[in-house]
Parts: structure tokens; C-alpha cells; sequence
């Protein structure tokens, strides 16, 4: 009798033991991250608590992670309030952010379009509001950024209101005497630069397209 109780005992101890391991054991979890508007988001960073596992979520906000039951994922991204959250028996996750637009004050949009906070960037930045330019009182976009960032010079075309402005940043350090600056605006490329007013030749000044946006 005694010796059916100890082998009871061991049976239930394996038992209890099998349970805890597979508690503990990691498997692939699968999910995707949305906003308030129920949309994707990309770039929010993910990290398993307590481990050094963490990831990235794609364009679309799926991810994959491997995590354990009860384990906590952290996500994180500027603009977003920080959410965590507990892995349950399941094997997919749907993670929904909230922002936060205290953090919005201190990030910058690069001209690569990624969300940076202001000072973790290795160069300089000036801000330009848009009242500044509003203030200015002038419909070409380039000329009401005059004297507004320092290094950058702004000289209006000769050929009127209608002629392409030539911005030069420190100076004229080009070759060919073109140091006109890309602009980026929500995610569009716009070569301020003409023919006639970046270059030599007698070539005629038709302006450009900054002159089509409003200050």
C-alpha cells in the first residue's frame, strides 16, 4: 500500500512538473499593432520584459515574437503612449496604441521619413514656424524663409515675382555652383532649382515649384 501511495505521489509531482515546463516553454507568437483607427503601424518597437528579445513591426504593424505564457511584451514609438501586454494561452496578439502627442513637441520627421526625437539627431535642426512665415507676408514659400535659419541665403530671381528664388546653405560649396536643398514635404520630393537660375548660360527663368506653394 505504501509503496502504490509513493508511486501516486511521483506521478502527480511528474505531472505538476510537465505542466510548469509547458507554461514556461517559448513558442512563435503572431500579431499585428493598430492604431485608434483600427490601421497599421509600422516602426513600433517590441520587447519581451525580462529578456533580450525584441523586434520591430513590418510596414503593415504585423510582427512574430517568441514568448511563453504569462510573458509581457512591451511596445513602444514616439507619439504613442507605452502599452503593455500579457501573452495568454493563444497564439496570436492584436496590439492597439494610443497616442500621446506630449511626445510629439520634441520629434522631427528626417528627410529619409523617420520619426526621430530631436535630440537624438547627430546634426542641427531649426525649427520654422508657420505663423514665422505668415508673418513675412510674401506668397512664395522660399522668400518667407529668409532670415529665418541660419547659413541659408535666399536670393529672389530677376525676373519677377515669378522667378525661381536660389537658396544657397553655407555658402557656395558646389562645382557647379548648384547647392539648392531637396525639399521634403509629407513625403514628396521637390527640386527647387531651375536652369536659369542654378546654373551658367543665358537659359530663361520660368520659376519653379516651390513658387506653387503658399507661405
Amino acid at each position: 500500500m505504501r509503496s502504490s501511495f509513493l508511486r501516486s505521489m511521483l506521478c502527480l509531482l511528474f505531472a505538476f512538473c510537465y505542466i510548469a515546463g509547458s507554461a514556461q516553454s517559448k513558442r512563435t507568437i503572431s500579431g499585428v499593432v493598430r492604431d485608434a483607427e483600427g490601421n497599421g503601424v509600422s516602426g513600433i518597437t517590441f520587447k519581451v520584459k525580462g529578456t533580450s528579445t525584441q523586434g520591430i513591426t513590418s510596414s503593415d504593424g504585423t510582427f512574430t515574437v517568441s514568448a511563453a505564457t504569462n510573458d509581457v511584451i512591451e511596445f513602444t514609438s514616439v507619439g504613442f503612449a507605452a502599452n503593455d501586454v500579457t501573452v495568454g494561452s493563444g497564439n496570436s496578439l492584436s496590439v492597439t496604441m494610443t497616442s500621446d502627442v506630449r511626445d510629439l513637441n520634441e520629434v522631427i520627421v528626417t528627410g529619409f521619413g523617420v520619426k526621430k526625437e530631436t535630440r537624438k539627431l547627430s546634426y542641427a535642426v531649426t525649427e520654422v514656424k508657420g505663423t514665422e512665415l505668415l508673418r513675412a507676408n510674401t506668397p512664395n514659400l522660399a522668400n518667407a524663409l529668409q532670415g529665418k535659419v541660419a547659413g541659408v541665403m535666399i536670393n529672389q530671381g530677376a525676373g519677377g515675382p515669378t522667378s525661381a528664388s536660389r537658396i544657397r546653405i553655407r555658402g557656395n560649396a558646389s562645382l557647379s555652383g548648384n547647392t539648392q536643398p531637396l525639399f521634403v514635404i509629407d513625403g514628396v520630393l521637390i527640386q527647387p532649382g531651375t536652369s536659369g537660375a542654378d546654373s551658367w548660360g543665358g537659359a530663361s527663368d520660368f520659376g519653379n515649384q516651390i513658387n506653387n506653394l503658399n507661405a
